[in-house]
């Protein structure tokens, strides 16, 4: 019997479909709704004028939905930061004092008096 932390054995694959194969039914799927679409081309002009007429908008979207199906799909992109580097006043009004200490003295600790003061008036503490 099988416990629940014995890892399951994947069996080794000895037959079938190759990894990646469409099966089939699908094939034969995407066929008949290829030619359904070939053969009826020329009359979606028709039917979204005529949705058009009393919907507009609801045209557009139809419209675009076609489009899905015959433009590639893009992959998103990474768009750049193209705004200007803020100015050093900028970055360092940006900053914590516990940052801008760190900048100043990266060896030395805030002094005592900071630390108590930031105790004694911290509102988390009270």
């Amino acid at each position: 019997m099988l416990s629940i932390m014995e890892p399951v054995r994947k069996r080794l694959k000895t037959g079938g479909r190759q990894s990646g194969t469409p099966n089939r039914v699908s094939a034969d799927l995407r066929q008949a709704l290829k030619q359904l679409a070939e053969g009826n081309a020329d009359r979606v002009q028709e039917w979204l004028d005529r949705v058009a007429e009393t919907d507009p908008a609801e045209a557009l979207r139809l419209w675009l939905a076609l489009l899905r199906f015959v433009t590639p799909t893009l992959q998103a992109a990474a768009i750049a930061d193209l705004t200007w580097p803020k100015s050093v006043q900028e970055q360092l009004t940006a900053m914590t004092n516990a940052e801008l200490m760190a900048v100043i003295r990266p060896e030395a600790q805030p002094p005592a008096a900071l630390i108590e003061w930031k105790i004694e008036h911290d509102p988390i503490l009270d």
